[in-house]
C-alpha cells in the first residue's frame, strides 16, 4: 500500500482514498464468526489512523530536499 501511495502522491494524486480493513471479519465468508461492532470500529479507526499517518509521512518526504553525499 506504501508503494501505491508513493506512486500516486508522486505523480500529483490529490482525491480521496478508500479503506475497507478486513482484518476483525471477513464479510463475505458466511462461517466467520465476529460480529462484534466494536471491535470492528476500532479497527478501521486504527486502520484509518495508520493511512493517514502513512500518508502524512510519504508527503513530508517528498518536501524533503534530496540528500547529496
Amino acid at each position: 500500500m506504501r508503494d501505491i501511495l508513493k506512486d500516486a502522491l508522486s505523480r500529483g494524486y490529490d482525491a480521496g482514498i478508500s479503506i475497507e480493513p478486513h482484518m476483525v471479519v471477513v464479510f463475505h465468508d458466511a462461517q466467520s464468526k465476529s460480529n462484534n461492532e466494536d471491535a470492528m470500529r476500532k479497527n478501521y479507526v486504527e486502520y484509518g489512523r495508520r493511512v493517514e499517518s502513512m500518508i502524512q509521512e510519504i508527503v513530508t518526504l517528498k518536501k524533503m530536499p534530496a540528500n547529496k553525499s
